[in-house]
């Protein structure tokens, strides 16, 4: 006999949202059941983040048509604080902490009560937290000052924050977009407990392998409408690719052949770099080559160096090697001196680093992924 699906927890009904007359959402529906992991993915522009904002309460009740209806009862947000009281926790993906402040005072920061009528004291708020990460399975002291700790352990600051209201359904807005490798995985160990003690999520990104990795059904924008809702049992690439594009794999990525004999236009050799603040790790002696007219994918998990290169390569870090343009060796030691060569970087962290716009013979991203970005 096989085991009834959860029951729904979540519904989003026939949402139409609009931005001066620019339909950003258009009739979206989307269900999500109780005690699951719910992917909620699409491309720049396909509405996840609107979506994402109604459900948190920062696009208020009235700015958008359609219904929320929440464990059985229609509910609607004048603000942030409003979603988080009807029983909506939202991580933001930036990380949002008090860096002088201690790992307590950062999960209670803005409320003043633990419950009705119960004035927050340091040794209760300590002790909520440390019930919470003990939930988690974690070892984090609530003294200890936030300063102190590393990415993945603010984040996971942040998720305890949000768990600390108690919410009936958890948003996770690309949570692992800032941790290494091993940081994702002990991230997902935590996302799985939280699954296991029967907490709701919806769990935005477009990275498809950590859908596949922790999520059990998914919801697929594009255009601003629903493009496919995918259970579990039918997850593969090609599917969500398809559904994200509305393009076969083999028309969205066609292969290209480099003309025998096309010259190089980048030529890198014997590049060591030690990293940028906040890195864990930097790169030694790389070496490779770009031909006019070639993509090359530089890749590799978050903590393998692949960013350091690049930072090397365009000035925001010291770097030793050798890097030839055009079969001209340059000396690269600033991003100003960088765009003087006509060459521009975009980087993977849109908010702290923003793209620098230059006329160029190449393009160097960051960030390279088979296929759409988020």
């Amino acid at each position: 006999m096989s085991t009834p699906a959860p029951e729904p927890l979540l519904h989003v009904r026939g949402i139409v949202k609009s931005f001066g007359g620019v339909h950003a959402l258009r009739g979206i529906d989307v269900t999500v059941r109780a005690g699951e992991i719910h992917a909620l993915l699409g491309q720049n522009g396909a509405g996840k983040s609107t979506l994402v904002k109604i459900l948190n309460g920062v696009h208020p009740a009235g700015s958008f048509s359609g219904e929320i209806v929440l464990a059985g009862r229609p509910v609607s947000f004048a603000s942030p604080a409003g979603a988080t009281a009807a029983g909506i926790g939202y991580v933001p993906q930036e990380i949002e902490v008090l860096e002088q402040l201690s790992v307590a005072e950062n999960v209670f920061a803005g409320r003043t009560s633990l419950g009705k009528g119960v004035v927050v004291k340091r040794r209760a708020m300590e002790a909520r937290t440390r019930e919470i990460f003990e939930d988690l399975g974690l070892a984090i002291d609530p003294r200890a000052i936030v300063a102190s700790l590393t990415s993945a352990q603010r984040h996971l600051v942040m998720i305890a924050r949000a768990l600390a209201t108690r919410p009936r359904v958890l948003m996770l807005d690309e949570p692992t977009a800032s941790l290494s490798g091993t940081e994702v995985d002990a991230l997902f160990a935590v996302l799985r407990r939280l699954r296991m003690q029967g907490v709701t999520m919806i769990y935005i990104t477009h990275r498809l392998p950590e859908v596949l990795a922790v999520c059990d059904r998914a919801t697929v924008l594009r255009d601003g409408q629903v493009a496919a809702e995918i259970a579990r049992a039918e997850f593969n690439e090609e599917h969500f690719i398809f559904a994200m594009s509305g393009q076969r794999l083999q028309r969205l990525f066609p292969a290209h052949a480099v003309p025998a004999g096309a010259r190089p236009m980048l030529e890198v050799r014997g590049l060591s770099v030690a990293g940028h603040p906040g890195a864990m790790h930097g790169a030694r002696d790389v070496g490779f080559s770009v031909a006019a007219g070639e993509i090359v994918g530089l890749a590799g998990l978050l903590g393998s160096g692949r960013s350091e290169i690049l930072h090397g390569i365009y000035g925001r870090v010291p770097a030793d090697g050798e890097v030839r343009v055009d079969g001209e060796r340059i000396a690269i030691r600033t991003p100003r001196d960088a765009r003087a060569r006509r060459t521009s970087a975009s980087t993977s962290r849109r908010a702290r680093s923003p793209t620098m716009p230059a006329p160029s013979r190449f393009r160097r991203t960051s960030d390279w992924r088979r296929g759409p970005s988020s």
